[in-house]
């Protein structure tokens, strides 16, 4: 089957979600180049992110997660330590970390007493993202060691400032903060 044939190819709801992914996609490209980050609105409420690319969703750090367990896997296969045990186990760590810096920036917020738009589902799709980083750097660490792994480290801790800088300082993004720093 040709690649036309196999865009066309599925139900509506499967087409949808494969044109969805380039887009979503997109945004992964460095956030050191011009765009535009603004969420798109509709009656003071966020539009879906099948209708905005900027829009927080699920799609890209569902699949980095699974993605990086599996590359964690093959990381222990070239050390000739795979095992199934400790692939489950690096499923469960790295999940049970993200849960706990979602529940660490929850009671950061609170504590602060930062009013956002920001819904617990929007934070795990953002903290989500650092799987996207973290495949980069272990396949980087497998192929050109630890100057690999460090370079790849240092751009996506970049990149991720200059992401959550920029996403968080547009307007209407936080209320709040500006009371927090100048008390």
């Amino acid at each position: 089957m040709n690649p036309a044939g196999l865009a066309a190819a599925g139900t509506p709801r499967q087409r949808k979600w494969r044109a969805q992914a380039p887009r979503s996609r997109s945004c992964l490209r460095p956030p050191l180049s011009p765009q535009d980050w603004e969420v798109q609105y509709q009656q003071d409420t966020p539009v879906a992110p099948r209708f905005d690319v900027n829009a927080p969703d699920l799609y890209i750090p569902a699949m980095a997660f699974i993605t990086y367990v599996l590359v964690a896997g093959l990381a222990l296969g070239t050390q000739d330590r795979f095992s199934p045990d400790l692939l489950g186990l690096q499923a469960s760590s790295a999940l049970a970390w993200l849960t706990l810096e979602v529940l660490a920036i929850l009671l950061s917020l609170y504590l602060v007493t930062v009013n956002t738009d920001l819904s617990t589902i929007d934070l795990v799709a953002f903290l989500g993202y650092k799987y996207v980083g973290m495949i980069g750097g272990v396949l980087m660490g497998l192929l050109f060691g630890k100057i690999g792994y460090y370079l790849v480290l240092g751009w996506c801790c970049v990149s991720i400032f200059v992401f959550m800088v920029s996403w968080g300082s547009r307007e209407g993004g936080t209320q709040g903060t500006q009371a927090f720093w100048t008390a």
